[in-house]
């Protein structure tokens, strides 16, 4: 039974060593986490809502983001298959003018869904595994910018970034 017990609390001891991760790997992902959550493009803010948004969404679902999302792009759908009607024949004036005025809404929808993903960025950066955040370009160039830092300074680094 002792052997038993032993063995168990050896495995239970190296397989959370194998998973859990070094000061330098908290600091880096801190590091990155925090400045991927504070930056913002505003050329891409003013046409489509936040970026960070538009990549967190592809990490985490929010309810009200999703539906908000979807109401755009239901909008959208419904120009495209009445455009479709319309197919080689003369669309008056009104018509277009409603086609316009709806994609302006769909594109309103899509940003407000994109700029509530953002909202709650921080909370689903910190649910994400680095692994997965490290996928996106945007955030992979943070967590490099980050490397850079810590190999300037790795003491002063880890005293900053490690206990966030």
């Amino acid at each position: 039974m002792k052997k038993l017990l032993l063995t168990i609390f050896l495995c239970l001891v190296c397989t959370t060593s194998a998973f859990s991760k070094n000061k330098k790997e908290i600091a880096l992902e801190n590091c990155a986490d925090e400045s991927f959550i504070n930056y913002e493009d505003e050329s891409f803010k003013k046409t489509m809502g936040s970026s960070r948004g538009v990549i967190v969404s592809t990490w985490g679902k929010l309810k009200r983001g999703e539906e908000l999302l979807n109401q755009g792009y239901a909008l959208n759908e419904k120009v495209d298959k009445a455009a479709k009607a319309y197919e080689g024949k003369q669309v008056p004036e009104e018509v277009l003018m409603g086609w316009y005025n709806m994609r302006n809404r769909a594109r309103n929808y899509i940003i407000a869904g994109y700029n509530h993903y953002g909202l709650y960025a921080d909370d689903i950066v910190k649910k994400t595994s680095i692994n997965k955040k490290t996928k996106n370009e945007e955030y992979a160039n943070f967590l490099i910018n980050c490397e850079k830092l810590h190999n300037e300074t790795p003491y002063g680094f880890e005293l900053k970034w490690g206990n966030k």
